[in-house]
């Protein structure tokens, strides 16, 4: 095994997604971009979608905005670690009350990268059910 440097300033950081009532937006907690690579670089943009039936919530991060009209611009935060945008396009387009969908979701409730049929070759999937409620 190669040795590798120590980060200054590194501090842990859950692998956690956050949809927030009051907000109405999703937030993508620091641990969660590092585990997957996912940067202001290389994801300027996400696209939300809603499986009614199984309650999963699709996530695919864009490079570019893909002029569908569907891709969010995500907000990142002053250092560029995390990042969120509103949810508001999925509760309207699906009629959902954000009661339904709001918690934290953890590691265990996440999956992803993956491709999800007719959605996206390299996406996330939010498991409504195993979301820790607020």
């Amino acid at each position: 095994m190669a040795m590798v440097a120590a980060r200054r300033g590194a501090r842990p950081s859950a692998i956690k997604i956050s949809i927030r009532k009051a907000q109405k937006s999703i937030m993508f907690s620091t641990g969660f971009f590092r585990a997957h690579n996912i940067s202001a670089e290389n994801s300027k943009f996400i696209r939300l979608g809603y499986d009614s039936e199984k309650k999963i919530i699709g996530l695919e991060f864009l490079k570019s905005d893909d002029k569908s009209g569907e891709a969010l611009k995500l907000a990142y935060s002053k250092p560029g670690t995390s990042a969120s945008c509103p949810v508001n396009p999925i509760l309207i387009s699906f009629d959902i009350n954000v009661d339904l969908i709001a918690g934290d979701y953890l590691e265990n409730a996440i999956s992803g990268p993956q491709k999800i049929d007719g959605f996206s070759k390299n996406g996330f999937l939010l498991n409504v059910a195993k979301r820790i409620k607020k």
